[in-house]
């Protein structure tokens, strides 16, 4: 078993037994909230929150960490084949197509 799927099972068993069973939407507004600070304070410490908010969400939501690794390579594959604007705040978005 990987360092990240013990994290992730870490995280589900401690959300599971802290916060019981919540269901997706609030663990979502949770991660949203997690990302606000990150904003606010970028740092390894607010990056880590919002890791174990999204790992909370999968554990609630029945995901896996190898659902979530699978995933984000998949969205990867999407996102080189896509073209992209660099936008004036610096950050950026794809443009066209989905």
């Amino acid at each position: 078993m990987s360092q990240f799927d013990r994290l992730a099972q870490d995280v589900a068993t401690f959300s599971l037994a802290t916060f019981g069973s919540q269901g997706p939407l609030p663990c979502a507004i949770k991660c949203r909230i997690e990302a606000e600070e990150f904003v606010d304070n970028p740092s390894i410490d607010e990056a880590a929150d919002v890791l174990i908010t999204i790992l909370s969400w999968c554990g609630q939501v029945g995901h896996t960490a190898d659902d979530l690794l699978a995933a984000a390579e998949a969205k990867m594959r999407k996102n080189r084949a896509r073209k992209w604007l660099l936008l004036e705040d610096g950050t950026y978005q794809h443009v066209g197509g989905s």
